[in-house]
């Protein structure tokens, strides 16, 4: 599924929330054939989307001609078994004593192309139903016949219910566990800017399940996601975060490569705090903060608190970084200083915002601008401006920019897309 994922970011649209709208559908008695520990899990309405669906494009699976059971309702599972193992279960119809002539045409198709196959009679409680489960990994099917046996499914994993109830109701609905985040990322996501493990930790500390409607179109999805425990998951901490307007368009070069921004409104420092808590960090937080008022003579904190810092942002263009801290007042400070606090907005914002050097500032407006020499020099120079309307300015949370894609938790919650 990283596949289709990642190629959202053409045109994704997503909309997030950690409750949910909630429905009263029932998960589907299909998912009795998904182990327990599966990493996602997609539900689709025709087999065929289904299989469009497996994130390793050499597996065998996608040749196969699935003939009369192409539009049956399918699960699509990924176990991760040493490797990353995709198993195709199919609903085959009624039940019946004896193997009808499709069932051992699709079985026989199967094992000719090196998969395994096996047909169960009966998976529903009703004991009316038959399905096929296909799959190139042979333990995968093996534990998804024990699970049947025992009645353990996908169904009674911590959330998962939660999670498929409060989803959308969609011909395609996905759901990603966020704790096997890392197992489905695709590699290069933000290319050099964010370490894939990087992004797969905030995913999984976020949230507990993502769920994406990818019944729409090939390029066009809607996402939720569930978490549960209010202090350690940084989506309810995004989702509590007192509205801001964004003014970093103002000042972004054209030629911009990567952006990583945040507000920090008036009740950033109160929720972070109790995030970092929450996830045993804030011992490690509180200590670098006391190195660097030892070493800058005063406190991080009070410098936050006193210039009232409303948003903070990385940027790299053209080879070059910078970070950005926007305060509620203009600065009548001008050229270029020696940073009296290098190692404050990483140690106050979180690592991701670390850059090579930082040790130069200078003020544009209500913008400090931190970074080496040369680099603040640049930016101050840049004389054509990014210009794309599409750029968050109200109520945004959260955003990144990366090779033309903009992910923006705005007051409708998160969306993706190109804006370019």
């Amino acid at each position: 599924m990283q596949n289709r994922v990642r190629a959202s970011f053409l045109l994704l649209f997503l909309l997030c929330s950690c409750a949910g709208a909630g429905t009263d559908r029932s998960i589907p008695e299909l998912a009795r054939t998904v182990p327990s520990d599966a990493v996602c899990v997609a539900f689709a309405d025709r087999a065929d989307n289904a299989l469009a669906l497996i994130p390793d494009t050499t597996d065998v699976l996608l040749s196969l001609d699935l003939g009369e059971f192409k539009d049956n309702r399918a699960v699509l599972s990924c176990c991760y078994t040493g490797k990353l193992n995709s198993m195709l279960a199919i609903d085959a119809g009624r039940s019946r004593p004896d193997t009808s002539k499709a069932v051992l045409s699709i079985i026989e198709a199967s094992r000719d192309a090196g998969l395994n196959a096996l047909y169960l009679p009966v998976y529903d409680t009703d004991g009316h139903r038959a399905a096929i489960l296909l799959s190139r990994s042979e333990t995968m099917l093996h534990s998804a016949s024990i699970h049947l046996e025992s009645c353990a499914s996908i169904s009674d994993a911590p959330g998962f219910s939660e999670a498929f109830c409060s989803a959308p109701d969609t011909p395609l609905l996905v759901l990603i566990r966020a704790e096997g985040m890392e197992r489905v990322l695709p590699q290069g996501l933000f290319g050099r800017n964010i370490a894939r493990r990087t992004a797969a930790r905030f995913l999984h500390s976020a949230a507990d399940w993502y769920m994406i409607d990818a019944g729409r179109a090939p390029v066009d999805y809607a996402l939720t996601y569930k978490c549960s425990d209010f202090d350690s998951q940084f989506g309810n901490m995004l989702s509590a975060l007192d509205p801001e307007d964004s003014k970093l368009a103002q000042i972004l070069p054209r030629s911009v490569d990567f952006v990583l921004n945040v507000q920090t409104g008036s009740n950033f420092r109160t929720l972070y705090e109790q995030w970092m808590d929450a996830n045993n960090s804030k011992s490690l937080y509180s200590t670098q903060l006391a190195l660097l008022k030892r070493s800058a003579g005063f406190d991080p904190l009070d410098w936050e608190s006193d210039l009232r810092i409303r948003e903070v942002a990385l940027v790299r263009w053209n080879n070059r970084e910078v970070l950005l801290a926007r305060r509620s007042r203009n600065s009548k400070d001008e050229g270029i200083s020696v940073n009296e606090m290098s190692g404050f907005i990483p140690a106050l914002y979180g690592k991701i915002f670390s850059i090579a050097n930082d040790q130069y500032c200078a003020n544009i407006g209500q913008w400090s601008v931190f970074g080496s020499e040369p680099d603040v020099e640049a930016f101050l120079a840049i004389k054509e401006n990014f210009d794309d309307k599409r750029w968050p300015q109200k109520d945004c949370r959260f955003a990144i920019y990366y090779n033309g894609g903009l992910y923006c938790w705005d007051k409708k919650g998160l969306r993706i897309e190109n804006i370019r």
